[in-house]
């Protein structure tokens, strides 16, 4: 009875290899993605240019807890005026480029960007108070020492 000989071409064995790598790259950025500590952002000053405010909340210094609220208050006062804009759309159809049925995804989108907007500005102001408090309590030990 002859041995079988396995016999693996240059083609499969790259692919082997690049779906290895593949998987490997996908278990970091999943590691990379479960941070939520306040290193996320190593260069982290503003916290303006952070791309994910749920995982740059730690290293602002805010409670995570507290932008849930935050786009619930904009969702319960903004949604319910994208109902009327949608009805007065009707009467200006020519002039209104983004027209929105009742199943559009289109008003929440908004809504949830205005509040993150939001969100980025008074994380601005938060943190701008506190790199200047630090500052001068910096300059005062400087004259203390």
């Amino acid at each position: 009875m002859p041995l079988a000989v396995h016999t693996e071409t240059p083609e499969m064995r790259q692919a082997r290899i690049d779906a290895a790598r593949h998987r490997g790259l996908q278990h970091g950025v999943a590691a990379r993605k479960a941070d939520r500590s306040e290193f996320y952002a190593p260069g982290f000053r503003s916290g303006f240019c952070t791309p994910d405010l749920e995982r740059s909340a730690a290293a602002a210094g805010e409670d995570p807890a507290e932008l849930g609220p935050h786009l619930t208050l904009f969702d319960r006062t903004l949604l319910p005026l994208c109902g009327f804009f949608r009805t007065a759309s009707r009467a200006v159809r020519r002039r209104l480029p983004l027209r929105a049925d009742v199943h559009s995804p289109r008003p929440l989108k908004l809504v949830r960007a205005l509040a993150r907007l939001a969100w980025y500005m008074l994380r601005l102001l938060h943190t701008q108070a506190r790199w200047e408090r630090r500052a001068v309590c910096c300059r005062l030990q400087e004259l203390a020492a």
